[in-house]
């Protein structure tokens, strides 16, 4: 008698769980019928026995939040100016100088959330935070995402597989990716839309979702990650003066929300948020020399 060797992706989801649990997050185990009630469409290979759901966990629209967003800060009186380059950035005797390709302004305080730009407006303000590379192909900022016709499937969550992730994307859409296809991504060389990475990606959607045979890619894009050197989330203000407040993370979308009202808490009160105190810049600034990041190449590993 021979004993069966545990998949390597079962261990992994298995240790990803169990450290979860530990951290008293919620997550379960279900079988597979508990499976196809959540996604009536899905299409579970008969080896398939191990299946972790995160109940409270959902997923945002991006378009849909940022159009949100804006309104209400529309409603509050902000103005947004564009085209307009940022060029400098000073703190002066009563504020923040900011230096603008069609003029200039004047701020009590600045905020800076402009993403993989982060580290070129940081070095201009004299206090540089280092980020990952977002145009070098095949590391850990760039991914291949797919972009879907509407298409007749039954998903209204994220699914995370060996072989895919899928997340809906509104009006019958999906949003597909390939972790391991990833290492061929390439800013400078954005892959075909009908070329082998598409059909790849294709062929593994119809592999795990019924309703999506005849699935196409309306986009192929080579996505650029925000990240901090070192991986984490960046929050908080630069130097000691508190009025040039840094943002900067991988999940900016998900922790959009919440990293604003806790930025602009201490904004407002001068009062830091125990929340941040492991997200700081000062960790990072003056840092020249930092491992590479590793990239995602299987399921959890983002």
């Amino acid at each position: 008698m021979t004993q069966q060797r545990i998949p390597r992706s079962v261990e992994r989801l298995a240790a990803s769980v169990a450290e979860l649990l530990d951290r008293d997050y919620p997550v379960r185990w279900i079988t597979r019928q508990q499976a196809r009630e959540l996604v009536p469409d899905l299409r579970l290979a008969p080896h398939i026995e191990h299946i972790a759901h995160y109940p409270q966990e959902g997923h945002v629209f991006p378009a849909l939040l940022i159009s949100r967003l804006w309104g209400e800060a529309r409603d509050l009186g902000a103005r947004l100016r564009r085209p307009a380059t940022v060029t400098g950035l000073f703190e002066t005797a009563d504020g923040v100088r900011i230096e603008l390709s069609d003029g200039a302004a004047e701020a009590d305080a600045v905020v800076i959330a402009a993403g993989r730009w982060t580290e070129a407006l940081t070095a201009a303000a004299g206090h540089r935070i280092p980020m990952a590379d977002p145009d070098a192909p095949g590391t850990a900022t760039v991914g291949l995402l797919g972009y879907t016709n509407p298409l007749p499937a039954r998903l209204d969550r994220v699914l995370t597989t060996p072989r895919l992730n899928v997340r809906p994307d509104g009006a019958g859409r999906l949003i597909v990716q390939g972790l391991d296809l990833d290492a061929d991504a390439d800013p400078a060389a954005p892959p075909a839309v009908d070329g082998q990475h598409a059909g790849e990606l294709c062929r593994r959607l119809t592999d795990l979702l019924a309703g999506t045979e005849g699935a196409r890619l309306e986009s192929l894009r080579v996505g650029q990650r925000a990240l901090p050197a070192d991986g984490l989330t960046v929050a908080g203000f630069l130097g000691d003066s508190a009025r040039i407040y840094t943002l900067a993370t991988h999940s900016g979308i998900t922790l959009g929300p919440l990293l604003g009202r806790l930025a602009a808490q201490e904004l407002i009160t001068g009062e830091p948020d125990d929340l941040l105190a492991d997200f700081r810049p000062g960790r990072l600034i003056g840092r020249t020399r930092l491992p590479a990041l590793q990239p995602a190449r299987f399921a959890g590993q983002q």
